[in-house]
């Protein structure tokens, strides 16, 4: 994926995101501004209510593609959620504290 759509697709995650964080950043090659993307990366905190939230992110996330493939999660942990949302992989780190 270039860079443009895929820094598009990262940003409309990280906007459905941000009410529940307490910081959230894209991170990977995004950030690195690579001219080719092979997965979105992104690094939050949780805030309030993040959790119940996540519920939701993947039928939010593949709705902003209408020709994206069912999402299926392939990582579903405390600190890592991985999906696709068409042919692209988005890898959410999550940095709880201890």
């Amino acid at each position: 994926m270039n860079y443009a759509d895929a820094k598009a697709l990262a940003d409309c995650v990280v906007n459905l995101l941000a009410p529940h964080c307490q910081r959230i950043d894209i991170a990977g090659s995004i950030r690195r501004k690579m001219s080719d993307i092979g997965d979105i990366d992104i690094v939050c905190e949780p805030g309030d209510g993040f959790d119940a939230y996540l519920d939701s992110l993947v039928p939010e996330v593949l709705a902003l593609d209408m020709s994206a493939k069912t999402g299926k999660p392939t990582a579903n942990g405390l600190r890592q959620k991985s999906f696709r949302v068409g042919d692209t992989k988005i890898e959410l780190w999550i940095v709880r504290p201890d």
